[in-house]
């Protein structure tokens, strides 16, 4: 008898095991624009498995259903789940869209693999094309598993990053600023995106992107490069696999360059 109580318990925690570290999760809400309505979708799914709402989640839909990562869902959901794609995207009535998403753990098999060297990544432009390459850059960063990325947006002076980015002595203030999250590297992006020609269907723009890496412990600038590109795109897909194109270049750059003086 003991023995069958055991077998059920143990039968009962694996479940709830099973559960609690499902790899994806669904969520589906409304919204006003297609936007609220894919944020919605997600901050359902992590409410449903008793996570908090996205916090500082910014978006603009541009008909790329797998997003994959993103910090917000990190940060969270406490490292459970890192990803998502929208499944479904419609106008449900003249004034709400319908949205549904599959909130994911990217890479959960391999992250036994994940290097302990850990990095934040700071973008100083906020503009939609700027953050649409930190997302592919992002991306590749995390299939790359050579960095652990470190999530900053959770913390309560974040609000005031803007303010040390303005700073002579930018590079060492980040340090202090970010100090309590104990990363080895800081990644300083400045990624510049003009449209500068629309002709049809076809699209050009001028890329100007500045990255620096810092190491933390020592304070010194491990790398600092510039990448100047003149980038057409005729459609969504192209201009996606022209900014995974670019942030490949970034990511070997800065995998290379991360070994200790």
């Amino acid at each position: 008898m003991i023995k069958i109580i055991f077998i059920i318990l143990n039968l009962l925690y694996i479940a709830y095991a099973e559960n609690i570290n499902s790899t994806q999760i669904n969520g589906q809400a409304y919204g006003v624009t297609e936007d609220e309505a894919i944020k919605n979708a997600i901050d359902q799914a992590l409410e449903n498995k008793g996570f908090s709402k996205l916090h500082n989640f910014k978006f603009s839909f541009d008909g790329n259903f797998d997003v994959g990562y993103n910090q917000d869902i990190n940060s969270s959901s406490n490292g459970n789940f890192n990803s998502y794609e929208i499944q479904e995207l419609t106008r449900a009535n003249p004034s709400q869209f319908y949205a549904k998403v599959l909130v994911y753990k990217k890479l959960d098999t391999e992250t036994n693999f994940i290097k302990e060297t850990s990095i934040i990544v700071i973008n100083t432009q906020k503009d939609i094309l700027s953050i649409k390459f930190e997302q592919e850059f992002l991306n590749l960063l995390l299939q790359e598993k050579t960095f652990k990325i470190i999530d900053r947006t959770d913390m309560e002076n974040y609000k005031n990053e803007e303010d040390v980015l303005k700073k002579d002595n930018k590079n060492i203030e980040l340090i202090k600023f970010y100090a309590d999250l104990k990363a080895d590297f800081l990644l300083i992006l400045t990624p510049k995106i003009t449209n500068t020609q629309n002709e049809g269907s076809m699209q050009m723009y001028e890329v100007d992107i500045n990255y620096e890496l810092i190491d933390c412990k020592n304070q010194q600038v491990k790398l600092s490069d510039q990448l100047n590109f003149t980038m057409t795109s005729t459609s969504i897909l192209s201009k996606q696999k022209a900014f995974k194109n670019i942030a490949k270049q970034i990511v070997d750059d800065i995998s290379k360059n991360s070994y200790s003086f």
